[in-house]
């Protein structure tokens, strides 16, 4: 059986969650989604910074230090025999009465999970999707834990026979993909969806971005139109787990996957 980390305590998955808590009950709280290997949590204080100010946002404490927790998940991979793999920490508000009302004091929930990943993943090919990123809501820069509006896409993606979908947003600009960023390669161009699309601002997505500008690639972060998905050399996506994954077309448009652009910043990455 598999072990979890949840304040403090290393214990069996089964049974882990309270019936009462706000996260299983209302989606009430946040995650991180991370990648161990070494001994270390890969670009760890980027992803604690982001936890923080969600955190911040939501009027969530949680008691834990940086050190404690990867501490904690050290620990977790020893516990479940495993060298590397994917870190799930999942911060809820904490167990509270009926209703939507919250209480600042609750103790949060904190729980670390990990699991066995292969991080080489197939080139796939994308497609639209009826489900949609909000844009104008403030919560859609943050890794919330009610994830439906990805789910039901990704679904729609493999009943259509893709592996991914693409999700607009309310003013019918790209965002992303169910989980990750999105990146388009025309000429010496890297194009990705600004922050104000309702994608998330993900940590692979700033690396790129770094290694993009160091290597004097044109970068723009703005409104991405389907012309644009039509119109690309490469597409690619990114996120910590994958950090990036080709695109082999979106619909009836296919991609160049030996763009030279692509492949420099994929080895930088890797």
């Amino acid at each position: 059986m598999n072990k979890i980390w949840i304040n403090g305590k290393i214990v069996d998955a089964q049974n882990a969650i309270s019936s009462s808590d706000r996260g299983f009950t209302l989606g009430d709280g946040i995650f991180e989604t991370m990648y161990f290997d070494n001994g270390n949590i890969e670009l760890f204080e980027m992803h604690m910074i982001r936890l923080k100010s969600t955190l911040s946002f939501l009027y969530i404490n949680i008691s834990y230090s940086h050190n404690d927790l990867i501490n904690a998940t050290r620990k977790l991979f020893e516990e479940n025999k495993l060298s590397c793999g994917v870190v799930r920490l999942t911060v809820s508000r904490g167990c509270g009465k009926r209703g939507i009302a919250f209480d600042n004091e609750l103790k949060a929930t904190v729980v670390i999970s990990v699991s066995v990943v292969d991080r080489l993943q197939a080139p796939v090919k994308i497609c639209t999707t009826s489900y949609i990123r909000n844009e104008k809501s403030p919560l859609s820069s943050f890794k919330m834990l009610n994830y439906t509006d990805s789910i039901m896409a990704f679904n729609d993606a493999k009943m259509k026979g893709f592996g991914d979908a693409l999700m607009l947003n309310v003013e019918g600009n790209v965002s992303c993909t169910t989980t990750a960023n999105i990146f388009l390669i025309k000429g010496n161009n890297l194009i990705t969806p600004s922050l104000k699309s309702g994608c998330l601002p993900g940590i692979i997505r700033s690396v790129v971005l770094n290694i993009a500008k160091k290597n004097n690639l044109n970068v723009a972060e703005t409104d991405v139109k389907i012309e644009h998905m039509e119109t690309a050399d490469s597409v690619f996506i990114t996120n910590s787990i994958i950090r990036l994954k080709k695109i082999i077309g979106f619909e009836d448009t296919n991609y160049d996957l030996e763009n030279k652009v692509m492949l420099n910043i994929e080895k930088e990455l890797i």
